[in-house]
Protein backbone atom coordinates (compact mmCIF):
# COMPACT_ATOMS: atom_id res chain seq x y z
CA UNK A 1 0.00 0.00 0.00
CA UNK A 2 1.30 3.41 -0.97
CA UNK A 3 1.83 5.99 1.74
CA UNK A 4 1.38 8.85 -0.70
CA UNK A 5 -1.29 10.06 -3.11
CA UNK A 6 -0.76 10.07 -6.88
CA UNK A 7 -2.87 12.08 -9.30
CA UNK A 8 -2.65 13.34 -12.85
CA UNK A 9 -3.79 16.52 -14.55
CA UNK A 10 -3.93 17.46 -18.20
CA UNK A 11 -1.53 20.28 -19.01
CA UNK A 12 -3.10 23.72 -19.17
CA UNK A 13 -2.02 27.32 -18.69
CA UNK A 14 -3.24 27.02 -15.09
CA UNK A 15 -0.56 24.43 -14.23
CA UNK A 16 2.18 25.80 -16.49
CA UNK A 17 4.48 26.50 -13.52
CA UNK A 18 4.23 22.82 -12.52
CA UNK A 19 5.21 21.88 -16.08
CA UNK A 20 8.27 24.13 -15.91
CA UNK A 21 9.17 22.83 -12.43
CA UNK A 22 9.21 19.21 -13.65
CA UNK A 23 11.44 20.05 -16.61
CA UNK A 24 13.82 22.15 -14.52
CA UNK A 25 14.16 19.29 -12.01
CA UNK A 26 15.22 16.83 -14.73
CA UNK A 27 18.02 16.57 -17.25
CA UNK A 28 16.58 18.99 -19.79
CA UNK A 29 16.05 22.30 -17.94
CA UNK A 30 14.38 24.79 -20.31
CA UNK A 31 16.18 23.62 -23.45
CA UNK A 32 13.43 21.45 -24.92
CA UNK A 33 10.17 21.82 -22.97
CA UNK A 34 8.74 19.10 -25.19
CA UNK A 35 9.05 21.20 -28.29
CA UNK A 36 11.08 18.77 -30.41
CA UNK A 37 8.14 17.11 -32.15
CA UNK A 38 6.41 20.49 -32.70
CA UNK A 39 9.09 21.85 -35.07
CA UNK A 40 9.09 20.91 -38.78
CA UNK A 41 12.42 19.04 -38.52
CA UNK A 42 15.49 18.80 -36.32
CA UNK A 43 17.60 21.23 -38.37
CA UNK A 44 19.26 23.66 -35.97
CA UNK A 45 17.84 21.93 -32.90
CA UNK A 46 21.20 21.79 -31.10
CA UNK A 47 21.52 25.58 -31.46
CA UNK A 48 18.13 26.21 -29.86
CA UNK A 49 18.17 28.55 -26.87
CA UNK A 50 16.17 28.29 -23.66
CA UNK A 51 14.43 31.54 -24.60
CA UNK A 52 13.27 29.98 -27.88
CA UNK A 53 12.01 26.92 -26.02
CA UNK A 54 10.07 29.03 -23.52
CA UNK A 55 8.60 31.17 -26.32
CA UNK A 56 7.48 28.06 -28.19
CA UNK A 57 5.88 26.55 -25.06
CA UNK A 58 4.18 29.85 -24.17
CA UNK A 59 2.77 29.98 -27.71
CA UNK A 60 1.26 26.51 -27.16
CA UNK A 61 -0.23 27.71 -23.87
CA UNK A 62 -1.67 30.83 -25.56
CA UNK A 63 -3.33 28.60 -28.17
CA UNK A 64 -4.77 26.42 -25.36
CA UNK A 65 -2.96 23.32 -26.63
CA UNK A 66 -2.90 20.62 -23.98
CA UNK A 67 -0.29 18.16 -25.19
CA UNK A 68 0.17 15.99 -22.15
CA UNK A 69 -0.23 15.12 -18.50
CA UNK A 70 1.53 16.03 -15.30
CA UNK A 71 1.97 13.52 -12.48
CA UNK A 72 1.57 14.71 -8.90
CA UNK A 73 2.81 12.94 -5.76
CA UNK A 74 1.09 14.42 -2.72
CA UNK A 75 0.15 17.44 -4.87
CA UNK A 76 3.77 18.09 -5.95
CA UNK A 77 4.58 17.80 -9.67
CA UNK A 78 6.97 14.90 -10.26
CA UNK A 79 6.40 13.68 -13.82
CA UNK A 80 5.39 14.61 -17.35
CA UNK A 81 4.16 12.74 -20.40
CA UNK A 82 3.58 14.38 -23.76
CA UNK A 83 0.49 12.82 -25.36
CA UNK A 84 -1.12 14.36 -28.39
CA UNK A 85 -2.62 13.69 -31.80
CA UNK A 86 0.24 12.29 -33.84
CA UNK A 87 -0.58 14.12 -37.08
CA UNK A 88 -0.34 17.52 -35.33
CA UNK A 89 3.36 17.01 -34.52
CA UNK A 90 5.23 17.82 -37.75
CA UNK A 91 8.72 16.63 -36.80
CA UNK A 92 7.32 13.30 -35.63
CA UNK A 93 5.33 12.76 -38.83
CA UNK A 94 8.29 13.84 -40.98
CA UNK A 95 10.79 11.70 -39.06
CA UNK A 96 8.78 8.51 -39.46
CA UNK A 97 7.11 9.45 -42.78
CA UNK A 98 3.70 8.52 -41.39
CA UNK A 99 0.64 8.59 -43.60
CA UNK A 100 -2.10 10.77 -42.13
CA UNK A 101 -4.34 9.07 -39.56
CA UNK A 102 -6.32 11.42 -37.32
CA UNK A 103 -7.22 8.59 -34.96
CA UNK A 104 -3.63 7.96 -33.81
CA UNK A 105 -2.33 9.65 -30.67
CA UNK A 106 1.26 9.39 -29.52
CA UNK A 107 3.57 9.40 -26.54
CA UNK A 108 6.18 12.00 -27.47
CA UNK A 109 8.04 12.32 -24.18
CA UNK A 110 7.97 10.64 -20.77
CA UNK A 111 9.82 11.63 -17.64
CA UNK A 112 9.86 11.29 -13.88
CA UNK A 113 12.06 13.76 -12.00
CA UNK A 114 15.36 12.16 -10.94
CA UNK A 115 14.77 12.05 -7.18
CA UNK A 116 11.46 10.21 -7.67
CA UNK A 117 12.76 7.46 -9.96
CA UNK A 118 12.87 3.85 -8.83
CA UNK A 119 9.65 4.11 -6.79
CA UNK A 120 7.31 2.57 -9.38
CA UNK A 121 5.78 5.94 -10.25
CA UNK A 122 6.27 5.56 -14.01
CA UNK A 123 4.05 2.49 -14.27
CA UNK A 124 1.35 4.01 -12.08
CA UNK A 125 1.47 7.28 -14.01
CA UNK A 126 1.21 5.47 -17.31
CA UNK A 127 -1.74 3.38 -16.12
CA UNK A 128 -3.67 6.44 -14.91
CA UNK A 129 -2.98 8.24 -18.15
CA UNK A 130 -4.15 5.31 -20.29
CA UNK A 131 -7.40 5.14 -18.35
CA UNK A 132 -7.99 8.86 -18.86
CA UNK A 133 -7.20 8.65 -22.58
CA UNK A 134 -9.59 5.73 -22.95
CA UNK A 135 -12.28 7.68 -21.07
CA UNK A 136 -11.72 10.58 -23.50
CA UNK A 137 -12.42 8.26 -26.44
CA UNK A 138 -8.84 7.81 -27.65
CA UNK A 139 -8.55 4.39 -29.29
CA UNK A 140 -5.02 4.13 -30.71
CA UNK A 141 -1.72 5.26 -29.20
CA UNK A 142 1.83 4.96 -30.51
CA UNK A 143 5.18 5.27 -28.73
CA UNK A 144 8.69 5.67 -30.17
CA UNK A 145 11.37 4.46 -27.72
CA UNK A 146 15.02 4.39 -28.73
CA UNK A 147 16.29 0.86 -29.36
CA UNK A 148 19.97 1.20 -28.44
CA UNK A 149 21.18 -0.36 -25.22
CA UNK A 150 23.07 1.44 -22.45
CA UNK A 151 21.32 4.79 -22.92
CA UNK A 152 21.50 7.40 -20.17
CA UNK A 153 18.33 8.77 -18.57
CA UNK A 154 18.40 11.91 -20.71
CA UNK A 155 18.56 9.77 -23.88
CA UNK A 156 15.41 7.84 -22.97
CA UNK A 157 13.19 10.90 -23.19
CA UNK A 158 10.54 9.12 -25.25
CA UNK A 159 10.15 6.51 -22.51
CA UNK A 160 11.73 3.09 -22.01
CA UNK A 161 10.62 0.16 -24.15
CA UNK A 162 9.78 -1.86 -21.02
CA UNK A 163 7.10 0.66 -20.03
CA UNK A 164 5.25 0.17 -23.30
CA UNK A 165 5.68 -3.60 -23.30
CA UNK A 166 4.21 -3.89 -19.80
CA UNK A 167 1.21 -1.80 -20.86
CA UNK A 168 0.43 -4.13 -23.75
CA UNK A 169 1.83 -2.10 -26.65
CA UNK A 170 2.76 -4.19 -29.71
CA UNK A 171 5.95 -3.72 -31.75
CA UNK A 172 5.17 -2.38 -35.25
CA UNK A 173 8.50 -1.44 -36.84
CA UNK A 174 11.93 0.09 -36.34
CA UNK A 175 13.52 3.05 -38.11
CA UNK A 176 16.83 4.78 -37.47
CA UNK A 177 17.29 3.55 -33.92
CA UNK A 178 13.67 4.06 -32.84
CA UNK A 179 10.91 1.51 -32.59
CA UNK A 180 7.24 2.14 -33.23
CA UNK A 181 4.99 0.51 -30.63
CA UNK A 182 1.20 0.68 -30.76
CA UNK A 183 -1.72 0.07 -28.41
CA UNK A 184 -5.40 -0.17 -29.19
CA UNK A 185 -7.66 0.95 -26.35
CA UNK A 186 -9.38 -0.66 -24.61
CA UNK A 187 -7.10 -3.62 -24.21
CA UNK A 188 -4.07 -2.42 -22.35
CA UNK A 189 -2.64 -4.38 -19.47
CA UNK A 190 -3.15 -1.85 -16.71
CA UNK A 191 -0.68 -1.99 -13.87
CA UNK A 192 -1.75 -3.06 -10.40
Amino acid sequence: MLDFKLSIKQLSSENRQDFYAVHRAGEYTDFCLCGYWWVPNSDGWSERTEQEAIAQREDLFSRKISDGYLLYKDNQPVGWCQVYQRDELPNLVNTFKFDPDADVWCIGCFMIIPEMRGMGLACRFFAMMLVDLQDRGIRKIQAYPKTQSGLSANEVWTGPTSLFQKAGFKFISEQSGRAVWELNLPGSVLYE
